[in-house]
């Protein structure tokens, strides 16, 4: 599936439950902002011992988001009851990647494409260890870092859209964004059902505890970077 498609189906579901979206987004955002905003000094503890966790809840709620099921407010502690493994796969993925760009710029930009996927991992998977996160992701990459960039990339007139606005369009576009990063990881992951429909649009074909794929998974899958 071409990423044009995927926004679109990641704006319908977006549209369909944007209040609880939004709702859900900015109290992460708050509950993230509010301990640094106090003192500077927490800006590092709450990056790598909050923040990780927060962002696993957020994956949490638009993967249900994008299978039709309101999320609830609890969920947004839900990435906390995987906590310590989404610390290390996030701070993994930051060392290795920082790394990477030491060579240069292109090959920190690869790799963290590579490892982008880690943390989607982690959430239908709890308790696999980092290594085996970060591994996984670069294997599912694979022939998919291309698309996953220009994906992002379609993003800057919205965040220059952000800028413009003063931070308004923050309200939609953060939202928009992060269903569409999830509609990604779920358009490329390798299927384990014996369903063969195809559709127009991804359709959720089965449940894996917080893991959901889609049908279709023909469309753009050839590229390679």
């Amino acid at each position: 599936m071409d990423y044009s498609r995927i926004k679109n189906f990641a704006k319908t579901k977006v549209k369909e439950q944007f209040g609880m979206a939004f709702l859900l987004t900015l109290i992460a955002t708050v509950a993230t902002s509010i301990p640094t905003a106090l003192w500077q000094g927490f800006s590092l503890p709450v990056t790598f011992l909050l923040s990780p966790a927060i962002e696993l809840s957020l994956i949490h709620i638009f993967v249900a988001i994008l299978a039709g099921r309101k999320p609830e407010f609890k969920e947004l502690l839900s990435g906390f009851d995987d906590w310590w493994s989404s610390v290390k796969v996030n701070f993994f993925q930051s060392l290795f990647t920082f790394l990477w760009s030491l060579l240069f710029i292109i090959p920190g930009i690869v790799k963290a494409c590579a490892y982008s996927q880690a943390m989607y991992i982690l959430s239908g998977n709890p308790g696999k260890s980092a290594r085996e996160c970060l591994r996984e992701s670069e294997q599912l990459m694979k022939g998919q870092k291309m698309r996953f960039f220009k994906l992002n990339l379609s993003f800057i007139g919205w965040f220059l859209l952000c800028i413009v606005t003063l931070g308004i369009a923050f309200i939609w576009v953060v939202p928009y964004y992060r269903a569409t990063m999830a509609t990604f990881y779920i358009d490329i992951m390798p299927s384990t059902s014996d369903d063969t429909d195809t559709y127009e649009e991804p359709t959720p074909t089965r449940t894996n505890g917080r893991t959901i794929t889609f049908g279709n998974k023909s469309d753009g899958g050839d590229q390679k970077f």
